[in-house]
């Protein structure tokens, strides 16, 4: 009796299991004879991007009346330990290489790098489109920060001073600039980075200027050019060696630049 016992035993463990692997859509069909069904409900409408950047409505599927999600397996992974993950397309992609370097910008700051980026390519970034893949990235992942018009590569502390030093980059290289970094800098400097055009062979810092004394005594680098900023709009009686530039932000967030009086020379 044991043997057989054993066997009954065994084909009802392989019966559970087979019954188990069946798509939850048999399932479905056989209560309702319906299976997969599109929401009409918009509320779950959302709108999506492809790999090349295309937007495309996604409506999730209905099974047996129950909305149903797919995942992934690194997905899962993911999750399980405390992180989440999503597929990024292209443009996604270039925004987190453009986050992981400056660690925060404005979000004006962030479309305007992109939208230059990818004009030359022939795709148009609008801020929509932007908008969009912003907020996927919030959402399918945890390492991409909205906080008013500042987003970040995780929780960063916010420093405006860095926020005025990008605006000042943008603007210098009609926001297409050959080369930028904030690694390595030591106060006063804020962000290095290159000009375009005819202004390729220039290396731009942007330094913070909190007294007038400062700016004799900070190191230059051969061919540098230094851009001091500060909280005042006017620089006063400041005098500017050669190759020192003052930005002064103006009322409508852009800047006038003031140079030496002296000659230039590398």
């Amino acid at each position: 009796m044991k043997p057989m016992k054993k066997r009954l035993l065994s084909l009802l463990l392989t019966l559970v299991t087979v019954l188990s692997l069946l798509p939850t859509s048999v399932l479905a069909a056989s209560k309702t004879g319906s299976g997969i069904q599109i929401t009409q409900n918009q509320a779950y409408w959302s709108t999506r991007l492809l790999a090349n950047g295309t937007p495309y409505s996604y409506r999730p599927p209905l099974v047996d009346g129950k909305l149903v999600y797919c995942i992934s397996q690194r997905h899962l992974r993911s999750s399980l330990k405390g992180g989440r993950s999503m597929l990024l397309s292209n443009q996604q992609k270039y925004i987190l290489e453009i986050l992981k370097e400056f660690k925060y910008l404005r979000v004006r700051q962030l479309h305007a790098l992109v939208q230059a980026h990818y004009r030359t390519q022939g795709i148009k970034i609008d801020e929509r489109r932007m908008e969009i893949m912003l907020r996927q990235m919030r959402t399918g992942t945890n390492y991409v920060w909205l906080r008013g018009d500042v987003v970040s590569y995780g929780d960063r502390r916010i420093d405006p001073r860095l926020l005025e030093a990008l605006d000042v980059m943008l603007e210098l290289t009609r926001v297409q600039p050959g080369f930028y970094s904030k690694d390595g800098l030591h106060e006063p400097f804020l962000l290095r980075f290159t000009g375009n055009g005819k202004g390729a062979g220039y290396l731009f810092s942007v330094a913070w200027l909190d007294a007038a004394t400062h700016i004799a005594t900070v190191p230059r680098m051969k061919g540098e050019r230094i851009i001091w900023i500060s909280e005042s709009s006017s620089f006063g009686e400041i005098d500017l060696p050669r190759h020192h530039f003052f930005a002064a932000r103006q009322k409508d967030g852009t800047h006038r630049f003031f140079g030496s009086n002296e000659p230039e020379k590398i």
